[in-house]
């Protein structure tokens, strides 16, 4: 049986690294985006940056959840095509904590075995050498720090030609279809663009729903 295994030791105690596998913004933080919760049997996503291979998506559930110990979930996506899983075990050492990851259950996988165990080696070698530098971090601290969603990425797969997508997102009437009820764009003269007329750089537009709700700007 083929067995991926990753071992890092941690200067934390277990407890503070288990809040990175527990709290779904300090498993973002590390890992990728998600709509994770720590709860046993629950089925989630992780999402990322989609590639030539991969849509982006990794699609999970929560299959072992014992804190502050253990973790375990599968772990599927389009070029993968079955369910791998993902084990995280927590130990305690002299100096804080040993954590071992094994990802196992490729043998139904499609495609390269080999391609696939590489580029998640790869990956999973940036990932939790993230999740030690921000335990570490904290390790002296009662509280995580605060995730800053005021500004994230994200990506999403749309089956549409980039300029369609554009043209929805940079006229008033393709924002009419999928965003606001009612929108205007003006030039930097205040001359009023026609709903097809993709905004430029210095215009002013109005957004309004139907709940009355009015935001205004710049591009």
């Amino acid at each position: 049986m083929t067995v991926l295994e990753k071992r890092i030791d941690i200067a934390a105690p277990c407890e503070t690294v288990w809040r990175y596998l527990e709290d779904p913004d300090l498993l973002a933080g590390w890992l990728m985006r998600n709509n994770y919760k720590p709860k046993l049997g629950h089925k989630f996503s992780f999402f990322a940056k989609p590639n030539e291979d991969w849509d982006g998506v990794i699609e999970s559930e929560v299959i072992e959840f014992a804190p502050p110990n253990r973790l375990s979930f599968s772990w599927n996506s389009n070029n993968i095509g079955a369910d791998t899983i993902v084990s995280i075990e927590l130990n305690a050492t002299e100096n804080g904590t040993l954590l071992l990851l094994r990802h196992t259950n490729w043998a139904d996988a499609k495609g390269d075995m080999a391609k696939h165990i590489e580029t998640h080696s790869e990956g999973w070698n940036d990932h939790l050498h993230v999740l030690g530098k921000a335990a570490e971090e904290i390790s002296d601290t009662s509280e995580a720090p605060v995730i800053d969603w005021t500004k994230f990425q994200l990506w999403v797969v749309i089956d549409a030609a980039p300029d369609r997508v554009f043209e929805a997102w940079a006229t008033s009437g393709g924002m009419e279809t999928f965003y606001v009820d009612a929108m205007q764009m003006r030039s930097p003269s205040g001359k009023l663009r026609d709903s097809g007329e993709i905004v430029q750089a210095g215009d002013s537009y109005v957004w309004r729903w139907d709940s009355g709700r009015i935001v205004q700007g710049e591009v």
